[in-house]
């Protein structure tokens, strides 16, 4: 007989185990208790409770290395290679920094702690979304209308989960990582002018950003006895996270319609130079002046040199 259980009291996900980590709660990162029966081997252990929880990981475990068809109807792939685009940068930048923060990342920590791993983990992995450096009030306050809030007045900024997810830690990691994304993408001037639409469009960010598996970790749960009301939060439907989910893991494992490093800062030297004879000119003036430099670093140069010029 085997036993998986969460060692937090206060988690009711269901669990995952895995073979190369330690292992997790899926949902609340809370390290799992094994009772195994002395009489069961481990190998068939471990591979019962693998196939038990093949779920396990959320979205993104299942969908590695499968594509899947944009649900009828939806457009969060616009959305997704709006924001892709807008955020990882080159190929060398996406190959760079890993995509997923995973929810056992969370352990110990507070949700302004919580709040300011997500802006540390959108920085390495949204190079090029203007990510701020402040760290956001959180409160925790009834809210009638909301599961969460995110307001900015005068410079202050505060993000608000509301009182009824309060003891819910998954639900309550989820409304951040959505309330998150409304933060950097205010900061980084995307929006969309249908409400609804910019609140789709941020449920997509979350997945561009690496927050989606906290994100599903916690986003719905079912009543499991009568007076235990469930939930669901978000803005897409299950079928629209589960394609961003593999959309998203599909271009991070394969970029190949991102440009090179040396692609963008080409076409970066271009828009400053648009003679191809003196782009010429001034590329075999900078070899001569600096030659030990690469073809990157010469041109990076000169796009540099030009932007201190023009002051």
């Amino acid at each position: 007989m085997l036993t998986v259980r969460c060692s937090n009291p206060t988690c009711r996900a269901e669990l995952v185990i895995s073979k190369e980590r330690a292992p997790v709660c899926g949902r609340c990162g809370a390290k799992l208790s094994l009772d195994l029966d002395a009489n069961s081997k481990p190998r068939q252990w471990f591979n019962w409770v693998r196939r038990l929880f093949s779920f396990s990981g959320g979205y993104r475990s299942q969908m590695v290395g499968r594509r899947v068809a944009e649900p009828l109807g939806s457009n969060i792939k616009a959305k997704l290679d709006r924001l892709t685009k807008a955020a990882w940068g080159t190929r060398e930048e996406i190959a760079r920094a890993p995509l997923v923060l995973a929810p056992r990342s969370f352990q110990g920590l507070d949700s302004t702690s919580m709040i300011a791993e997500m802006l540390r983990h959108t920085r390495n992995v949204a190079p090029r979304f203007n990510a701020p450096m402040m760290t956001p009030r959180i409160t925790v306050e009834p809210l009638c209308t909301a599961a969460g809030q995110f307001v900015e007045e005068d410079g202050w900024v505060k993000i608000t989960v509301s009182s009824t997810f309060f003891n819910d830690l998954p639900a309550a990691r989820s409304i951040l990582c959505h309330e998150l994304c409304h933060y950097v993408l205010n900061a980084s001037g995307i929006r969309e002018q249908s409400r609804d639409e910019n609140e789709r469009l941020t449920d997509a960010a979350m997945f561009v950003l690496g927050l989606g598996d906290i994100f599903l970790a916690g986003y719905r749960r079912a009543p499991k006895r009568e007076y235990r009301t469930g939930h669901r939060l978000g803005y897409l439907s299950d079928e629209e996270y589960h394609y961003a989910a593999a959309y998203v893991q599909q271009l991070r494992s394969s970029p190949d319609q991102f440009a090179s490093t040396e692609q963008e800062i080409e076409t970066r030297l271009r828009a400053v130079v648009h003679d191809p004879a003196k782009r010429a000119n001034l590329v075999a003036g900078y070899r001569r002046k600096f030659p030990l430099k690469t073809p990157n670093e010469i041109a990076q140069r000169i796009i540099d040199d030009i932007a201190k010029d023009n002051r």
